[in-house]
């Protein structure tokens, strides 16, 4: 991390009320990891804002679909976890429609079915540009 993101998320964890028992890895790292029954559970979120992240002129909706959930996987596997289940949030602005929409959910489809990760569910919203928020769970061996 920068050190800017270094700060903010030591800023942050002082607020958080601090992980409970089952609190393998929280605050700070790729993916939260949790003790489950079956091992262990991994959370990860990533946001991905038009005009910071990627510039729509640039990027096919397909291409910036599949990198949304490839960037979650990526967090997953780096905590020798396999994904399962993906939730996306999207904030659009008016000029953006149904075929962009389509396009992209095509490419989320695409890294989900290579990564044998089930997209479930999620959140749409207006917004002044594309904001797209997917949070991924997955599964570890314990420890």
């Amino acid at each position: 991390m920068e050190p800017v993101e270094d700060r903010l998320v030591a800023a942050i964890a002082r607020v958080l009320s601090g992980p409970g028992p089952e609190v393998r890895v929280g605050v700070g790292d790729d993916a939260a990891v949790l003790a489950a029954p079956r091992g262990d559970l991994l959370l990860t979120t990533d946001l991905l804002l038009e005009g910071v992240h990627f510039d729509r002129s640039r990027t096919t909706p397909r291409d910036l679909g599949a990198k949304a959930i490839a960037v979650n996987v990526s967090d997953v596997a780096a905590m020798a976890g396999s994904p399962r289940y993906a939730v996306v949030g999207l904030g659009l602005p008016p000029e953006v429609g149904e075929p962009w929409v389509a396009e992209l959910y095509g490419g989320m489809r695409r890294a989900c079915d290579e990564h044998a990760l089930w997209l479930v569910g999620g959140d749409l919203s207006r917004a002044d540009r594309v904001v797209i928020s997917v949070a991924v769970v997955g599964e570890a061996p314990a420890g």
